[in-house]
């Protein structure tokens, strides 16, 4: 003991606080509630009873066993309750151990929605809401691949339905739909039907496996032949089956729903349908009209599995299969005959050749007649709704309190609440029921059969409280208290003569109390439907979902491994060599007090000292108030294990954070907190004892010491840390969790491929780091729609990969490069993957678009939705370092799955100007002059994509109104397309230039033949002939037309860099037509003649007005030209020559130009750079480098497609010509880059010493990944619109107690804000009888106001800005037409 003294005296005078009874505040505690029951009288027996007193509802029931059994299967939830890793939160596991066939965190489909349901009559609600999080945008799908089949979708819409929690479950819509969509690679083209394995459905020795596992494929024979293929009876074949449909039909029947919250009827119809045509294809199938029940059937050879088993029963649960032949069929199975049995009922019908009462090996899991929890809790919840629904005569309350009465028995072995895998039908005793894995199985339900069957409470969506108890007719009394319900904590007391609970008042028969006052009572049991109390900011779901969350950062579920970890320095070894009881056990999330089972618990018994040290290591410092051991003890089963004398916890340096010496109030099998101590300035008031939260520490590492009492030992299962959640904007990735946790690799050194190293986290190649728990900051669970920012900052060569929710396509990124991520209201889950990088930290800045409600497409992007518009233009995300030149950019989506393709001018801010023709592919989209005057003008028609990447089409003009003033078209007769179509017109999509002239130069292709064996290809070889054309804009008329192949002899074919062959286009067919050229860009050379760009022979071509060429600058050789070094290119577009005389060189240019330096068939190697270079022409032809502009911290590799605009500086006039009229200088004070196939653009300011230090400000992305989205260009210009047309305007009605008036003027860009004027008669026509009630401010694309519920019509004016649009000192005024209030 003098040891002991010595440890802990008092080295530091300290103020002592209170310790609490709970690691972090109730969530719920602003809540009253009723008095009615005892409730430690009912979990004094149980480890933890604190965690009981805070979290489940209290029953009592004239049923002892019911009781019983139901405070047991409480402590199931609680022993499986693990905390997973911070920022993912809590999950279940279905095991006591950990075993390889889970997913992450030890989770496993088909238990989760068990857990989901059962979870969601907890008062906590994070335990459900992280498990739902963890399946719709955590991965555990993606990650490890679909495994078990399950019913998480429609378990999650049940959640819902119990908690109220309306935004938290619309925030789950993507993550669902995506997360379903997984399960298609099971769907049958030809059937329609889903299919699994029965081990797969969770279900091995099923049916099927018995019908195919035979000889030849055929039944099986005797158990024990030696002709049976056991693997196929194990296994069982593909099949498709009644269960695994009815959860895809529940799953889809519950995205619906949840379509319809959020307001998208659209969506909702779709998955309606979705769901009912999969019902459709399963009555087909799956239905034994002979018996009426539902069957397997097996996939390959449509073998019917003609006998009933106990999922037939499954679909009526889920509300599927609810016709009246169906209520017959499942009446005809529940006799003793053929599934009910003492300890039933049984998983195949005992009529069933291949049925047994007994297990044919002591394999752990067979289906072909034991006794499952699993299928028993689904079978009760189909029997309670046929008894509700008052479908059949033989499935009556009475049949249904009599399975209920079974099941409850059936949990219990040895006359004490206990439940395994499986239990014999006939015999009381566990079939399955293996040590140190099968104790306390958490793999069906039991409070949720309670709750929703027995005692009939049907949750709904809304703000209702619904009932239709099935309680036997002979119980008199029952009582529940603290049911959570709709953010409320409900109360139901039951008392048929007023006698019972008589320590608390209330009337005689049934009672139900809201947050501690009484809102209803009735004389019966009969059912029932009642409004619950109006939700206010104190009551409601909403407020019970904003309270501040905590975090146990200490959790380590790959645990010895990584950070966090806990080690000691002495460790219990039963046999002196190997120990079940090292240190690392205290932080791998499992929290159980059972022993020896599962042996998940750190000891210092047998030590040969009085106390013993654990030392914990944090991955970086982090601020805490407390610490919490969970402490054993079995002294009253005569062991040595009990609670310690003394704790201390003290620092690197010795300095102590809290002592308890002696600890008089810590209690065994139970967690305690310890607070830190706050220092005191008397050493007289040393033991003052004080309330509160406990003095904060930062550090990285703590000491606990533990002393032991005389002749006993220590032992604890898990030490927590908890701390407020971090909410951000800033999230660490040292916080993240390292590493592929699933299943096998928990506990393996192999689940790790990332570490802590020097304040960072080092991920080698294939490695990944995940940061979950990620909060936008918007919405009552934090995950508000809206455009986020992500700054990216770490060290170290390489690139990372950014993924938001493990869906979706990801984003490279260069490190110590700031970066924007679209982000929408999944958000929860960002994770990163790198090549020898060390990742220092993410910082979201939060930036809500105020443009629109933000949604996300086929490929993930957000895009925008209005109210007064069918427009769906993809989110803007744009980071500005520096300052931009003015003007609004103009862009041309195309792709391969955008939302919308259309032309576009949008701003800097992510605000929409102006949304051309919806679903129309354009091109070239821009202002030029015409006459003097600003147009816009674009090209439309028929796309053939890369890697052909041609049009046929025409070219429009509009003026600042959007009034066309002229088409141009070229007559496409005698143009051909690779296919050998034709098409009216055949203007190319690359090229659309406006000259001073008031004409238009164009490109076209055309397929054609030619001798191409010079090149190796065929003689009569194919080609497609690059052209230009110059057109006059009012007369249609051709004025100059040149074609390369007819300048063989100047341009040869073996310039070309696109060797005959690549990418399939062999010429040997009009199909394969080989692309020599690719003709990409014509404009005026200065001092006469026509500048083009050649894709594929990397060069500028100069011609003269005749067509014959004057030099050709080719980026790979120099061709006519000595090329500098810096000066290569290739692959290049939208080539501009600018006239830059010298003394000495007078006809001296500047070419401009979006350097690709890479194609689809050579890429990666040199990033996209915009180049300017410098080309003399005497004494000798050279190009010198002028400036090459890239990011080199964020390099692009675009393979195709991107623009150069040298954009006006300050002093020099705007420019109207899309070239930026290629006869201007180049000395711009900005240069705009459009990367074409990659969507993204960047500007640049290009520095006036250097050729290379210019800095990037501004960089622009509008699409998830090259392909998906397609800009050919992107420009900026000033503009200024005036639409002929009015303005829109739609109205919401109920929005917030009113009207929401939505106002919208594509294209205008002149007017400021808004009148709103409205009238109460429905009979006057016109304007009659309306006032102004309102202004407002513009605000972004679309404006809205709320107005009062009474006024019926409605019209809206848009006020212009003085000048602009014209209008004099006070502006235009524009009016809407009216609209009613419907």
């Amino acid at each position: 003991m003098m040891w002991s003294a010595l440890l802990f005296a008092c080295l530091t005078v300290s103020v002592k606080a209170q310790d609490p009874v709970r690691p972090y505040p109730l969530p719920d505690s602003y809540i009253s509630t009723t008095s009615i029951l005892n409730h430690s009288s009912y979990v004094d027996g149980l480890d933890d009873p604190q965690w009981y007193l805070d979290n489940i509802p209290f029953i009592d029931t004239p049923d002892r066993t019911t009781n019983d059994v139901y405070y047991y299967r409480a402590s199931v939830v609680k022993r499986h309750l693990k905390y997973g890793h911070e920022g993912h939160g809590f999950t279940f596991t279905e095991f006591i151990h950990p075993v390889a066939w889970a997913s992450k965190l030890q989770t496993i489909p088909d238990s989760a929605a068990h857990h989901i349901v059962e979870a969601r009559w907890l008062r906590n609600q994070n335990y459900a809401k992280d498990l739902i999080n963890l399946y719709t945008r955590g991965g555990v799908e993606t990650i490890s691949g679909i495994s078990y089949t399950h019913y998480v979708h429609d378990g999650i819409y049940e959640y819902a339905q119990a908690s109220g929690d309306e935004p938290f479950l619309l925030s789950q819509l993507q993550g669902m739909i995506q997360t379903y969509g997984l399960w298609n690679v099971t769907r049958s083209n030809t059937t329609g039907l889903y299919h699994r394995t029965p081990l797969s459905d969770a279900q091995e020795y099923s049916l099927p496996g018995y019908l195919v596992g035979g000889p030849g494929g055929g039944p099986a024979e005797a158990w024990g032949s030696w002709d049976n293929d056991y693997q196929t009876i194990w296994l069982g074949p593909e099949t498709y089956r009644p269960d695994f449909n009815a959860y895809m039909v529940a799953g889809a029947q519950a995205i619906s729903q949840v379509a319809s919250l959020s307001g998208d009827d659209a969506l909702a119809a779709q998955w309606n349908s979705t769901a009912s045509n999969l019902y459709s294809r399963m009555r087909d199938m799956l239905w034994w009209s002979d018996e009426n029940f539902w069957i397997d059937v097996v996939m390959h050879n449509n073998v019917r599995a003609l006998g009933r088993q106990l999922i037939g029963y499954y679909p009526y649960r889920f509300g599927v299969g609810t016709d009246d032949d169906a209520v017959q069929g499942l009446e005809a199975g529940l006799n003793s005959e053929h599934f009910i049995t003492e300890f039933g009922p049984t998983t195949l019908e005992q009529t069933n050749p291949y049925y047994t009462a007994l297990k044919n090996t002591t394999y752990c899991c067979q289906w072909q007649g034991q006794s499952w929890p699993f299928s028993t809790s689904v079978y009760l919840g189909t029997l309670a709704r046929l008894a509700r629904d008052n479908r059949s005569t033989i499935a009556t309350p009475e049949l249904f309190q009599q399975a209920f009465n079974t099941y409850t028995r059936t949990n219990l072995k040895d006359g004490v609440p206990y439940t395994a895998e499986s239990h014999y039908p006939t015999i009381d005793m566990w079939s399955g029921d293996s040590t140190n894995h099968s104790e306390h199985y958490l793999h069906s339900t039991y409070l949720d059969n309670v709750f929703t069957n027995l005692l009939g409470i049907i949750p709904t969506m809304d703000n209702t409280l619904q009932m239709h108890p099935l309680v036997p007719s002979n119980w008199t009394r029952f009582a529940v208290e603290n049911l959570p319900y709709h953010g409320m904590l409900l109360s139901i007391l039951y008392d048929a003569n007023g006698s019972a609970y008589p320590a608390f008042k209330h009337s005689q028969g049934l009672s139900i109390y809201a947050d501690g006052s009484l809102i209803h009572n009735q004389a019966s049991l009969t059912p029932l439907s009642i409004s619950l109390p109006t939700s206010s900011n104190t009551t409601s779901p909403a407020r019970l979902a904003s309270v501040q969350p905590y975090a146990n950062i200490l959790a380590n579920p790959n645990s010895p491994y990584g950070l966090p970890n806990i080690t000691s320095d002495w460790t219990f070894s039963e046999n002196g060599d190997t120990s079940d009881n090292y240190a690392w056990k205290l932080n791998d999330g499992l929290l159980w007090y059972d022993t020896p089972a599962p042996d998940n618990f750190w000891t210092n018994n047998q030590s040969t000292t009085p106390y013993n040290i654990l030392n914990i290591t944090l991955p970086r410092a982090r601020t805490m108030r407390s610490i919490s051991l969970a402490v054993l003890d079995d002294t009253a089963r005569s062991g040595v294990i009990a609670c310690p004398a003394a704790i201390k916890v003290q620092g690197r340096n010795g300095t102590v954070y809290a002592e308890r010496n002696p600890w008089t109030e810590c209690k065994g099998n139970a967690l305690n907190t310890v607070l830190f101590d706050t220092p005191g300035p008397d050493p007289s008031n040393s033991t003052t004892s004080v309330s509160g939260e406990g003095a904060e520490v930062t550090t990285d590492f703590l000491q606990v010491i533990l002393s032991n009492q005389l002749r006993l030992a220590v032992a604890l299962t898990e030490v927590q840390i908890w701390v407020p959640a971090n909410m951000g904007p800033r999230y660490e990735a040292e916080d993240g969790l390292l590493g592929t946790f699933i299943g096998g690799f928990e506990g393996r050194k192999s689940g790790l491929n990332s570490s802590i190293v020097d304040g960072g986290v080092n991920i080698p190649a294939g490695g990944w780091a995940e940061l979950a728990g990620v909060y936008s900051g918007m919405g009552s669970d934090g995950m508000g729609p809206g455009n986020r920012s992500l700054t990216v900052t770490g060290k170290g060569p390489g690139t990372i990969e950014l993924g938001i929710n493990f869906v979706g396509a990801n984003r490279t990124v260069v490190i110590t490069e700031s970066t924007i991520m679209p982000i929408d209201s999944s958000l929860y889950s960002l994770w990163l993957s790198a090549v020898n990088l060390i990742f220092f930290q993410c910082t979201f800045t939060l930036a809500q678009s105020n443009n629109g409600t933000s949604t996300a497409d086929a490929a993930g992007w957000p895009y925008k939705t209005f109210k007064t518009a069918n427009f769906t233009p993809p989110e803007l995300l744009v980071k500005k370092t520096g300052p931009v030149n003015d003007g609004y950019l103009f862009l041309t989506i195309f792709g391969g799955r955008p939302t919308e393709k259309s032309p576009l001018i949008m701003t800097d801010d992510n605000e929409l100007i102006w949304n051309g023709p919806t679903n129309t592919t354009t091109s070239v989209f821009s202002v030029q002059q015409y006459r003097g005057e600003p147009v816009l003008t674009y090209w439309t028609g028929a796309l053939f994509p890369e890697p052909l990447g041609r049009g046929y089409g025409s070219v429009y003009l509009f003026d600042k109104s959007y009034e066309q003033i002229a088409r141009v078209t070229l007559d496409g007769s005698k143009f051909v397309a690779q296919n050998g179509q034709k098409f009216p017109t055949a203007i190319d999509l690359h090229e659309v230039f406006i000259t001073e002239n008031d004409t238009l130069l164009v490109t076209a292709n055309n397929v054609t033949q030619t001798d191409l064996s010079s090149v190796g290809g065929p003689k009569d070889g194919w080609v497609t002939d690059g052209l230009i054309y110059e057109i006059d804009i009012a007369t249609n008329k051709v004025l100059f037309e040149w074609s390369a192949l007819a300048h063989l002899d100047q341009i040869p074919l073996n310039l070309s860099v696109y060797p005959v062959g690549t990418e399939g286009y062999t010429g040997k067919n009009q199909s394969a037509a080989w692309g020599y050229f690719h003709i990409n860009a014509v404009s005026p050379l200065p001092g006469g003649g026509y500048l083009i760009s050649s894709r594929y022979l990397c060069s500028a071509i100069a011609i003269d007005k005749q067509g014959d060429v004057q030099w050709i600058l080719q980026g790979t050789n120099g061709k006519d030209f000595t090329l500098d070094p810096g000066t290569n290119f290739c692959y290049q577009h939208n080539i501009r020559a600018h006239s830059t005389p010298t003394p000495s060189d007078p006809s001296s240019l500047t070419l401009t130009m979006h350097n690709n330096f890479n194609s689809p068939s050579s890429n990666g190697t040199h990033p996209t750079t915009g180049l300017a270079l410098s080309l003399s022409f005497h004494p000798t032809k050279r190009a010198t480098l002028l400036h090459s502009l890239s990011n080199p911290s964020f390099p692009i590799f675009s393979t195709a497609q991107g623009s150069y605009q040298p954009l006006p500086g300050k002093n020099s006039s705007s420019s109207s010509s899309s070239s930026s009229s290629s006869s201007s200088s180049s000395s711009a004070s900005n240069v705009l880059l459009g990367y074409g196939y990659t969507p993204q653009a960047a500007e640049f300011t290009p520095s006036s010493s250097s050729s290379t230090n210019n800095q990037q400000v501004m960089h622009a992305t509008f699409g998830p990944a090259p392909g998906l989205t397609v800009n050919y260009r992107t420009y900026r210009f000033p503009w200024v619109g005036c639409p002929f047309y009015p303005p829109a305007l739609a109205l919401v009605p109920g929005e917030q107690g009113g009207t929401g008036v939505y106002m919208s003027w594509n294209g205008a860009t002149e007017y400021a804000g808004w009148e709103v004027y409205a009238g109460i008669e429905e009979e006057e026509e016109g304007e009659g009888g309306m006032g102004l009630i309102a202004t407002v401010k513009r605000r972004g694309f679309e404006t809205r106001v709320g107005i009062w519920e009474g006024w019926r019509r409605v019209r809206v004016v848009a006020v212009t800005r003085n000048g602009g649009c014209g209008g004099g000192e006070e502006g235009e005024r524009r009016a809407s037409e009216v609209v009613s209030v419907s």
